[in-house]
């Protein structure tokens, strides 16, 4: 499956978020990344695919949401580390300096990921959406120094235009327990 498009759909409600799911499903072939119940009782679908499947089922999953969309995200051509990140969740084999960004909503990192990608070759490391942190977003990647502050930089300032930036913050060179914590699978611990 072509995975150039990615959305996501924040619900306030648990029971419609599952038909939501099902409709999106059956409106067009997309790929299901998420489908759960988050903090604040909200439920997030998030889906890619080629970009009129995409497209259509937003549509469909809009539509169907009713009074419960809380919010949403369509990004048409979305840089590939975000879906391959969030289909595999897999770390970089080094660590050099870590750029962190924290959103007060889901669908807000998700467009300061693809930003942050998209600025920079930086390797994404955490991508939390909403689950066990108070419903918001949370992102943590690594890069050379320059790279990291330009990514910092231009992720903050799209969180900033939507209104949603918490905090961000930037370590030029993590302790070596920390790095290799990251590396070998391990995650920064948000519950």
């Amino acid at each position: 499956m072509n995975n150039d498009a990615l959305a996501l759909l924040e619900l306030s409600s648990l029971a419609r978020g599952v038909v939501v799911g099902d409709v999106i499903l059956k409106r067009a072939h997309v790929l299901l990344h998420s489908a759960e119940a988050v903090s604040n009782g909200k439920f997030i679908l998030l889906f890619s695919g080629d970009v009129s499947s995409v497209d259509e089922s937003l549509r469909a999953g809009i539509n169907s949401s009713g009074e419960y969309l809380v919010d949403k995200v369509f990004l048409p051509q979305v840089h590939p580390q975000v879906v391959d990140f969030l289909k595999t969740n897999k770390k970089p084999s080094t660590i050099e300096s870590l750029g962190i960004i924290e959103t007060n909503s889901v669908a807000s990192i998700i467009l300061v990921a693809d930003t942050v990608c998209k600025t920079s070759p930086v390797k994404l490391v955490e991508l939390k959406l909403a689950k066990g942190i108070g419903g918001k977003g949370f992102l943590v990647f690594s890069g050379d120094l320059p790279d990291v502050e330009a990514s910092v930089e231009a992720g903050s300032e799209q969180a900033e235009k939507l209104g949603t930036l918490a905090k961000k913050e930037i370590i030029p060179s993590p302790h070596q327990e920390f790095s290799d914590l990251l590396t070998n699978g391990g995650n920064i611990a948000l519950r």
